[in-house]
């Protein structure tokens, strides 16, 4: 079984390759009305789908692809030494792991 940080290599690899695949619209949008209504600099990807009401009901691959197109349209940033965590500013903070809450 792969380890969160391959994880996270493996989903920053794939980026690139996923740039014409428009992504799930409602997901995609779901995610976007929050991030737009965030003060917080700094997310991780479970807090993302729970404020975002997607953790239930949203297929994993399918929020991956959603937030691949929000990292290419410059929406999120990825902060690449915290497994899926993102900045929202587009420059995450020296120290960001301080700021990334931890899953519940």
């Amino acid at each position: 079984m792969p380890t969160p940080q391959q994880e996270w290599a493996a989903f920053l690899a794939l980026i690139p390759y996923f740039t014409f695949d428009p992504g799930p619209l409602k997901i995609r949008n779901r995610l976007m009305i929050f991030l737009q209504q965030c003060k917080e600099p700094i997310l991780s990807r479970h807090t993302l789908l729970l404020r975002a009401g997607l953790s239930f009901f949203a297929d994993e691959f399918e929020v991956d692809l959603a937030l691949m197109q929000l990292i290419r349209h410059g929406v999120i940033r990825p902060v690449t030494d915290c497994p899926f965590t993102f900045a929202l500013d587009g420059s995450p903070p020296k120290g960001a792991k301080s700021f990334v809450p931890s899953p519940a």
